[in-house]
């Protein structure tokens, strides 16, 4: 449970069991989580409120803050080979849908990834090890589209090369904020898999190819390239690509803004504490936080607390249809139905 994240009710709320019966209406609450804002903006990130949440509730999940930077950057690493790149110049269409900028500033989720970037840099992490080895792919050009192909198709135990003339990273080379070592040192992550790197063009038939890109669609080419090595994955073992119903993404009008501390932002985060401190400015937006409004203002006791981590048990059996814990989720978790 994050400490600190909601106000203190302002009045005390009383808490008392109502008589049986009596329903006020036909609907019943019902846990729903929901699409962050963020993740919804952005096609290669994966879920960003996971990164943060992995980091600011590490007590709550009895993690040291360390071991909880390294589960959010393995959370990143899953989809994107990238995030010490991407936390230096990615577009960062994430912060411009974040609710919190309407309150004290987006959330610094640009420089948070390059924080858990360069964290996983400095201590050596790795992606996990190849699956049992499945066969050989060629993929042409070696631009960040095709990297990332390479990487998921690696990860998936396939032996990849990928054919370029040119120096791996494509466009990614040329941008002067980009230093070419992080760029080299996140490539050898890739290699390190089991990719060969050929200085050359493809003698044959290839599995993908990189048509290139420019940095405003970085994170969309990143995911062009992830897709791709899903498709062909699962074209070889015979299998339809796998789709999952999207998870309904939560209305900004849902997050009560006004539930949330005053909190100032990182826009670098230079440290653990930094890293930390921004984590906890993260809403939450679409999951529970613990904050604890749904057993204040139920009358009728319909959630029970549970040990510390695992937030409120639903009964939903004493509910009578308020609606009340709906009404004062500020995070938009509780659908009424």
């Amino acid at each position: 449970m994050m400490t600190g994240l909601f106000k203190p009710v302002k009045k005390p709320v009383i808490r008392h069991l109502s008589s049986p019966g009596g329903d006020i209406g036909p609907q019943r609450p019902q846990y729903a989580a929901k699409t962050a804002p963020c993740t919804a903006a952005c096609p290669s990130a994966g879920d960003i409120r996971g990164w943060l949440t992995a980091v600011a509730d590490a007590e709550a999940n009895a993690r040291t803050p360390e071991q909880a930077l390294r589960s959010a950057w393995e959370k990143i690493a899953a989809r994107n080979p990238f995030p010490a790149v991407c936390g230096r110049v990615c577009p960062a269409d994430c912060e411009g849908a974040c609710p919190r900028e309407a309150k004290d500033g987006t959330v610094a989720i640009r420089a948070f990834e390059r924080y858990l970037g360069d964290f996983a840099l400095e201590h050596g992490l790795a992606a996990a090890s190849p699956a049992a080895p499945r066969g050989d792919i060629a993929v042409a050009g070696a631009g960040p589209a095709a990297l990332s192909c390479a990487y998921q198709l690696a990860r998936r135990g396939w032996r990849v090369t990928v054919f370029d003339a040119a120096a791996p990273g494509g466009f990614l080379r040329s941008l002067p904020e980009l230093p070419s070592e992080i760029l080299d040192r996140e490539i050898a992550r890739i290699t390190a898999l089991g990719v060969t790197l050929r200085p050359e063009s493809p003698p044959g038939e290839v599995a993908f190819t990189d048509t290139g890109g420019t940095l405003a669609k970085l994170p969309h080419v990143i995911a062009e390239g992830r897709l791709a090595a899903e498709s062909i994955d699962a074209a070889a073992r015979g299998l339809s690509p796998d789709k999952r119903d999207a998870v309904p993404r939560v209305a900004v009008d849902r997050i009560k803004t006004s539930w949330y501390v005053d909190a100032p932002r990182h826009p670098e985060i230079l440290n653990e504490a930094d890293a930390v401190a921004e984590a906890h400015r993260c809403f939450a937006c679409g999951i529970c936080m613990g904050c604890g409004n749904c057993w204040m203002y139920c009358a009728n006791g319909c959630f029970e607390k549970t040990p510390k981590g695992n937030r409120f048990k639903l009964k939903i059996d004493l509910c009578h249809g308020c609606s009340r814990c709906a009404e004062e989720c500020p995070s938009g978790y509780i659908d009424m139905q």
